[in-house]
């Protein structure tokens, strides 16, 4: 994906204070600040791993972590000689084929990230972002909306939402890399997925 120009964007006055909206915080839209910010200068970035969402795409295990441990693991079995066939385990046999072909799916052919089409073909915060032709959910000045509600299992979404109204998307950008490089993915602090609600009592 091509780069676009974006205006890096600092802090506003009367946008949130220190550690109000750091990697961890709490924040709400009530605390983030005013719509429209004022353009400081304009830079180059690179799109490529952020989600419309808001959601960095290299923070999903399946973008870096799975993968790599997708290849640890062929490469272990290979050395062991089991990437013809593993009959140790009985049954595993039968399937083995279809579970080798999987794992190398895995290894070689990660997430391309939700720019380049992967994830829910019918994702609604997509469509409607590329129907405003808003670059992240958290610049539109409608956010948040209820369509965001998807992303209530990842605690840390509206914080870093934040912290990205406040510093601008370049900064943002570089912050999330230096996560992934550290090792985080969003899977270590995620809330397990909630039952569908019924409208009954429970």
């Amino acid at each position: 994906m091509a780069p676009r120009e974006h205006d890096a964007i600092g802090p506003t006055p009367g946008g949130l204070g220190p550690g109000e909206c750091g990697i961890g915080a709490t924040a709400t839209a009530a605390a983030m600040p005013p719509w429209p910010w004022r353009a400081r200068r304009r830079q180059t970035v690179h799109l490529d791993e952020v989600g419309y969402c808001g959601l960095y795409c290299g923070l999903c295990a399946s973008r870096r972590r799975i993968p790599t441990q997708a290849r640890v693991l062929r490469d272990t079995l290979q050395r062991e000689g089991y990437d013809r066939g593993y009959n140790d385990v009985p049954g595993l046999e039968k399937v083995f084929a279809t579970f080798w072909k999987g794992l190398n799916l895995l290894a070689d052919s990660p997430c391309a990230g939700c720019r380049a089409g992967a994830g829910d073909p019918g994702c609604a915060i997509r469509s409607c972002a590329r129907g405003r032709d808003v670059e992240v959910c958290p610049l539109c000045a409608d956010f948040p909306c209820e369509r965001l509600a998807a992303l209530r299992n990842y605690p840390l979404w509206m914080a870093d939402a934040a912290r990205l109204r406040q510093v601008g998307l370049a900064r943002w950008i570089g912050e999330q890399e230096a996560r992934a490089a550290a090792g985080f993915a969003y899977a270590d602090v995620r809330y397990p997925e909630l039952p569908a609600e019924t409208g009954e009592d429970e």
